[in-house]
């Protein structure tokens, strides 16, 4: 039997990989997320211009789709970025606080919206951070693999 059997033997909507994360059904009564306070978002700039002579790099977090990551590996890594981009001068910032991305389970505004809240916290005190869901959308699951297809539709407008 393959991991994914495993993990979803029903091939269900959602797995939620919480192998450290005890406390769902706890987070799951606390304020819902969209009721929080929320850090402003940076203007959009707009008069980007992409240079073809230049390398451009994307600095991208993954595995945060995972809520065990989250809580987890992810945070200790934020709390590494939040000292760093602290102490950073004008002259070392680009390199000392570079801007980053993270995968981050969407998930987390219903069963744990404060640790989406401690998240976006940090963001805010380093203007460099930003959040996408990951790449398997909704929850941490392989939507090929959902049956029935109306699962499917179920999972991709979650997502969506």
């Amino acid at each position: 039997m393959d991991g994914m059997a495993v993990c979803t033997p029903q091939h269900d909507i959602l797995s939620l990989v919480s192998d450290f994360v005890t406390n769902l059904s706890f987070h799951s009564l606390l304020t819902a997320f969209d009721a929080m306070a929320h850090a402003e978002l940076p203007p959009v700039r707009t008069n980007l211009v992409y240079n073809r002579s230049k390398t451009y790099v994307a600095i991208v977090r993954s595995d945060g789709d995972n809520i065990q990551i989250v809580t987890g590996a992810d945070r200790s890594q934020m709390e590494k970025r939040l000292q760093l981009c602290n102490t950073a001068s004008d002259r070392n910032r680009s390199i000392a606080c570079p801007p980053f991305s993270w995968t981050i389970n969407a998930r987390l505004a219903h069963f744990a919206p404060n640790v989406l809240r401690w998240y976006y916290t940090a963001a805010a005190k380093t203007g460099q951070e930003s959040f996408m869901m990951g790449p398997s959308g909704f929850g941490y699951n392989f939507p090929a693999a959902i049956k029935p297809p109306s699962k499917q539709a179920l999972f991709a407008n979650s997502t969506a």
